[in-house]
C-alpha cells in the first residue's frame, strides 16, 4: 500500500474506478511512502479478475473458500464499470471471516491441509512498509503487509471500515474476529484498544477455571443486547406538547436536505415523521422507547452494482424526547449496505430547528444539515400522506 498519490483517486461519481488510478497525477514516487488509498485494491482486484478470467471470489472458491466452508451464498458489489469492489464490498458471515483469518493465523493450513504458500502467508502478514508516520492512531501504526496490518503484540489484522476485524496473535494461538457498523461512534480502533486492555491482559497459558456464574451473566448480557435508543434511559416517550405538534404542517425554509415541508403524527407509541424533499413524499415510521422495522424511504440507493439503483433499504427507527419541545430519532440502516442517521426536531416559537447527521459511504448524503420551518395555521398533513 505505498501507492504514488496522497488521497483515493476513485469517488462514488466516477463511471471507471480502475482509469482514474492511471490517470490521476502521483504527488510522489511509488513505492515509497505508506499511503492508504483503497483505489489500490481495486486495481489489483480488477488485475486478478482479468487474469483469472472471472469474478475473483469464483477464483477463489475451489481454491480456498469451499475447503474452508464459506458461504455459497457470499457476495461482492460490483464496481460502476463491472467486476468486483474488493476493496470493500465482500458480503459474508462472521463465522466465514473467522475461517478466512484462521488459514492465516495457522500458516495457509486448514485442517491439516495447505491451502496457501506458506512463504505468501509469511509475507502476507509481515511488515512490508512503514506506517508509524502516516497514521493517526497507534493501533495502525506497526506497518503493513499484503492488504494486513500489523498490530501490537506481533499480531496481525484484517481491519475493515466500521468494525469489521480479523485479529490474529501467532504467539497465543489467539483469533478475534468481529463484524459490526461503528461508523457513528467514532472508529474500530476502539474494538481493538478495548481487546488489549481487557481480554489481552487477562490470557494465562494456563486453562481458567470453570466459573458457571460468569457464563450466567454472559448469556444474560448477549440475550439483553440491543440497538441503542436515542438518549438512551433518558428519553421520553411522550411531551405535553403533544397536541400543538401533531399533524402541523412546518413549511421549511431552504436547507442542505433541500426538505420543503415537513410534519408528524403520533398514535401510542409510534410515529410517523412526513417529508418532502427532491425525490418526492415520503413517510418513516419510528417507535418511541423502541426500534421499528421498515424501509428507509429514499429511493435510488445502490443494489448489487454501485450507482445502479436497488430496493429501498430495511431500516430500525426510534424516537425519544430529550424534554418537552425537543424530539431524537435515530435510524439504522440494516441492509447489503450500512448506516446510520441521527436527527433533532426542536419545536419552539411556532416553529422547528432541525439538525441531521448521517454515517454512512455513499448514500444518506441528503440528509445532512441544519434547517428552519415554520408552522402553518391549520392543522393536517394530509398532503404529505
Amino acid at each position: 500500500m505505498a501507492t504514488p498519490f496522497d488521497h483515493n483517486t476513485y469517488s462514488f461519481a466516477d463511471t471507471d474506478w480502475v482509469k482514474t488510478f492511471f490517470y490521476a497525477k502521483p504527488t510522489h514516487a511509488p513505492g515509497t511512502v505508506f499511503s492508504y488509498n483503497t483505489a489500490a485494491t481495486v486495481v489489483l482486484n480488477a488485475l486478478v479478475e482479468k487474469l483469472a478470467g472471472e469474478l475473483f471470489l469464483d477464483y477463489m472458491r475451489p481454491r480456498l473458500l469451499d475447503p474452508i466452508g464459506f458461504s455459497k451464498d457470499a457476495w461482492c458489489i460490483q464496481r460502476p464499470e463491472g467486476g468486483s469492489w474488493g476493496g470493500s464490498g465482500v458480503l459474508c458471515t462472521l463465522r466465514d471471516l473467522t475461517k478466512f483469518a484462521l488459514v492465516f493465523l495457522n500458516g495457509g493450513k486448514w485442517e491439516g491441509r495447505q491451502l496457501l504458500s506458506e512463504d505468501y502467508v509469511k509475507k502476507a502478514t509481515s511488515c512490508q512498509v512503514a506506517t508509524e508516520h502516516a497514521v493517526a492512531n497507534e493501533t495502525e501504526s506497526y506497518g503493513y503487509g499484503y492488504q494486513i496490518w500489523r498490530t501490537a503484540n506481533n499480531g496481525f489484522a484484517m481491519h475493515g471500515m466500521g468494525g469489521q476485524i480479523a485479529l490474529c496473535l501467532p504467539d497465543q494461538e489467539l483469533l478475534l474476529t468481529t463484524i459490526g457498523d461503528l461508523q457513528s461512534y467514532g472508529h474500530s480502533h476502539d474494538v481493538i484498544t478495548a481487546f488489549w486492555d481487557t481480554v489481552y491482559k487477562s490470557l494465562s497459558d494456563e486453562a481458567l477455571p470453570e466459573n458457571k456464574e460468569g457464563a450466567r451473566k454472559l448469556a444474560d448480557t448477549i440475550s439483553a443486547m440491543s440497538l441503542p435508543l436515542p438518549l438512551g434511559s433518558a428519553g421520553k416517550t411522550t411531551t405535553p406538547l403533544l397536541p400543538s405538534i401533531q399533524g402541523r404542517k412546518y413549511i421549511m425554509e431552504n436547507n442542505p436536505m433541500g426538505i420543503t415541508q415537513m410534519c408528524f403524527d403520533f398514535a401510542g407509541d409510534t410515529g410517523r415523521f412526513h417529508y418532502t424533499n427532491k425525490s418526492g413524499d415520503h413517510v418513516l415510521t419510528f417507535g418511541l422507547g423502541h426500534y421499528v422495522s421498515g424501509k428507509f424511504p429514499e429511493p435510488g440507493y445502490a443494489g448489487r452494482k454501485i450507482n445502479v439503483p436497488g430496493d429501498l433499504y430495511a431500516c430500525d427507527a426510534a424516537g425519544a424526547w430529550f424534554n418537552d419541545d425537543t424530539l431524537h430519532l435515530t435510524v439504522y440502516i440494516t441492509d447489503d449496505y450500512l448506516g446510520a442517521l441521527r436527527a433533532q426536531f426542536t419545536f419552539r416559537n411556532n416553529g422547528v430547528s432541525v439538525y441531521m447527521r448521517k454515517a454512512a459511504e455513499n448514500f444518506l448524503q441528503q440528509y445532512q444539515g441544519f434547517g428552519y420551518g415554520t408552522a402553518v395555521d391549520s392543522l393536517g398533513c394530509s398532503c404529505l400522506c
